[in-house]
């Protein structure tokens, strides 16, 4: 139960972040622009910290990428792109 609360907090934080975004770059005032960075600074740390809980807890597990699978990506991404 307790994963699941937090997933949905995590979520949701991460879609309010983006709202807040979005409207902050879309502020009509320099007044308007300062309230919403300010919530969106504050969005962005309930965020981390949903996200250290999470980790703490185990159910946020980081897998750690082998060097030889992010040069394959890279080449990849350099044949194609360039």
């Amino acid at each position: 139960m307790l994963e699941e609360t937090l997933t949905f907090l995590l979520n949701l934080t991460k879609n309010f972040t983006t709202l807040l975004l979005h409207a902050s770059t879309e502020a009509s005032s320099d007044e308007v622009f300062d309230v919403f960075c300010s919530a969106l600074e504050s969005s962005v740390e309930m965020q981390h910290q949903v996200y250290k809980c999470m980790e703490d807890c185990g159910f946020y597990q980081i897998k750690q990428v082998p060097q030889t699978e992010i040069k394959t990506v890279q080449n990849k991404f350099e044949e194609c792109c360039y």
